[in-house]
């Protein structure tokens, strides 16, 4: 457990700042000012109590550890097991994409 504190620490720095970074939005009317907005009221449905897990939050990390291991292999030049977690990270990409009706285009 002592090896994973400081990997658990790291994780959870880097998604509040993600959530932090993702709950600011630059208002154009404001000129430049930075206005924080609620999350999208969907992702409720993504976490306890209404799911027994956090399921937004594992979606996420799913896609991490491709992306991950993406840039890992392409650092050991190995070119097969990059595209192979390339795909992984596109289907986990859309998934998440579909999540949150909020945050969907209407191109998609």
């Amino acid at each position: 457990m002592k090896n994973n504190l400081p990997v658990l620490m790291l994780m959870v720095t880097a998604t509040v700042l993600i959530t932090v970074g993702l709950a600011r939005v630059a208002d154009d009317s404001r000129k430049g000012e930075e206005v924080i907005q609620r999350l999208p009221a969907s992702l409720d449905s993504l976490y306890p109590p209404v799911k027994p897990a956090p399921t937004y939050f594992l979606a996420m990390q799913d896609m991490a550890r491709s992306f991950s291991g993406m840039a890992s292999d392409i650092f050991e030049n190995d070119l097969a097991n990059a595209r192979g977690n390339f795909k992984i990270f596109k289907k986990l990409y859309g998934d998440v994409a579909k999540m949150v009706s909020e945050w969907r285009s209407e191109e998609h």
